[in-house]
């Protein structure tokens, strides 16, 4: 492990190195055809791709680069660098991820998640749809990765708990887990900040073509797509491609119920975080 831990920092120390060595590009001429502006662009990207992919620096750091790269580049002033970060793109993802991290810090999501299995699992293949669900009516509002951050520990702790050793590969389990990732796919579709590429589309259609997609009509076109799949690939993981005998899971819905007891009352913090994100979606 200390091997592993000291080739890691070695590697982001050369990496550290190595993206402003990128900056040597320039020196070389163009490409035939290629821009001179066009060409400096080239060893920003690539210091840039340096850096984000080994992490060298926190990649919030290395998305400023252009800040500063532009403008002594003689690619463009201050304002026209500066001018994506203030797009309303930026700030609608912005508004979704500060949300995102005051569900996590009060465990809203665990609460809102385990209400929503407890009431729709009635017997396993239930359960997986309410686990779903679940998933999908957070992805709405919280980015894909991070739901899938927040609901594979509880659908894995459900599933260890009811089957024990025999949780590795068992296809309740297997059904479990991927309906999580799945519908956190899908329930992305849902809002235009369910995920980034949401909301960067509406931004590109709105700047380069003059169509304005809002909020509501977004939600108006994907959330049937979103109510047609999530059953969809339920259907498929817990009926074809996954079977399982409910009979053994018996003790599954107790499972969730008991971890949903054992959150307590909501507390102040949580009714106004709630309240926050009640005001935000509507």
């Amino acid at each position: 492990m200390t091997q592993d831990r000291h080739v890691r920092v070695g590697a982001r120390r050369l990496a550290f190195i190595g993206g402003p060595l990128a900056l040597l590009l320039i020196l070389l001429p163009p490409p035939a055809g290629m821009e001179p502006a066009a060409w400096r662009l080239v060893p920003l990207a690539l210091w840039m791709a340096i850096w984000w992919a080994s992490e060298a620096v926190p990649v919030a750091v290395t998305a400023l680069l252009p800040l500063i790269y532009l403008p002594a580049a003689g690619i463009a002033d201050f304002r026209a660098a500066a001018r994506p970060f203030a797009e309303p793109v930026i700030f609608l993802l912005m508004g979704g991820f500060l949300m995102a991290q005051a569900l996590t810090r009060w465990d809203l999501h665990r609460r809102f998640a385990l209400a929503v299995v407890d009431r729709m699992g009635r017997n396993p293949r239930l359960l997986a749809l309410g686990f779903m669900t679940a998933t999908a009516l957070l992805s709405m509002w919280i980015s894909n990765t991070a739901t899938t951050l927040m609901m594979a520990p509880i659908a894995l702790s459900v599933a260890h708990t009811v089957l024990g050793e025999r949780a590795r590969g068992h296809p309740f389990a297997i059904a479990l887990l991927l309906g999580v990732a799945y519908a956190a796919s899908i329930g992305g579709l849902g809002t235009k900040i369910g995920t980034p590429p949401n909301a960067f589309v509406v931004g590109f259609l709105e700047e380069t073509a003059g169509i304005e997609i809002s909020f509501l009509a977004w939600m108006l076109y994907a959330l049937p797509i979103v109510a047609l799949l999530v059953p969809t690939a339920w259907w498929l993981l817990n009926h074809v491609l996954y079977r399982y005998d409910a009979g053994e899971l018996a003790a599954a819905r107790g499972v969730v119920h008991e971890m949903r007891l054992k959150l307590g009352r909501l507390t102040p913090a949580e009714r106004r975080v709630a309240a926050v994100f009640a005001l935000i979606a509507l």
